[in-house]
C-alpha cells in the first residue's frame, strides 16, 4: 500500500530546521517520556499550570517563556481538524537553554480523518469537545468501532488550563477560523487530495 513519507525527528532535523544543537534538546515522546534530555522542564511547567490561575494574564505571561502558544494553538487547530483521536501520545521539543519552549511535533495522523478504529462518520465526530472533555475518557466508544478512549483528564488538561485564558482562547479561535477559511478551505483540500491522489497513480 501507500505509505507516508517524511522526515524522521532525529537529529539531523532540529539542526536543519531549528538550528539548535541536537545533543542539548528535550524532546519527550508518548506521554512525555524522554528520548533525548528529560522531563525537568514539562514537569516544572505542568506544576506551574496546576497551581496558577491560567485566567491571570502575568501568569499566561510567564508560561508564554516555557512554551510557544502560537506552535501548540497549531497544532491543536491540526490535530482537532484530523480528528486525530489519539491525542495523549504527542511528540514536543525544547532547546535545553534558559530561554528554551517546547513546541510540538504534528504526527501519526493515520488515525485521523476516518482511519481505523474511526466513529463514523468521522467528519461529524466531536473533537472540539474531546479535547475539552474535562471527566473523559469516553468509552462509549470502546466496543463499536472501538477506540476514542484516549481523552482522559491528565490528557485534556493542558488544552483545558489555556482556554481559561482569555487571550489564549481569542488566539486559539481566530486561528481556527482563519485556518478554516484558507487552508482548510473544503474546495482547496479536496483540490489537493486530487492532486496528491494523481501524483500517486
Amino acid at each position: 500500500g501507500i505509505h507516508n513519507l517524511q522526515e524522521a525527528f532525529e537529529e539531523g532535523y532540529f539542526a536543519s530546521h531549528h538550528g539548535v544543537d541536537p545533543k542539548a534538546i528535550d524532546y519527550l515522546e508518548g506521554f512525555a517520556g524522554p528520548v533525548e534530555g528529560d522531563t525537568m522542564a514539562w514537569d516544572a511547567m505542568m506544576a506551574f499550570l496546576n497551581t496558577h490561575d491560567m485566567a491571570q494574564a502575568t501568569n499566561y505571561a510567564t508560561l508564554q517563556s516555557m512554551m510557544d502558544p502560537a506552535n501548540y494553538i497549531n497544532f491543536k487547530v491540526c490535530e482537532i481538524y484530523y480528528y486525530r483521536w489519539d491525542i495523549g501520545n504527542h511528540r514536543l521539543w525544547r532547546p535545553r537553554t534558559p530561554e528554551g519552549r517546547f513546541r510540538w511535533i504534528l504526527f501519526d495522523c493515520d488515525v485521523g480523518w476516518g482511519g481505523f478504529w474511526s466513529v463514523p462518520p468521522a467528519y461529524a465526530f466531536p473533537m472540539l469537545a474531546y479535547d475539552l472533555e474535562p471527566n473523559g475518557p469516553w468509552t462509549q466508544y470502546e466496543q463499536n468501532p472501538g477506540g476514542n478512549d484516549h481523552n482522559s483528564p491528565v490528557v485534556t488538561f493542558l488544552l483545558r488550563t489555556l482556554v481559561n485564558n482569555p487571550r489564549f482562547r481569542g488566539d486559539f479561535i481566530n486561528r481556527f477560523a482563519d485556518v478554516l477559511n484558507a487552508d482548510f478551505e473544503p474546495v482547496r483540500v479536496m483540490r489537493r487530495i486530487d492532486q496528491f491522489a494523481a501524483r500517486i497513480a
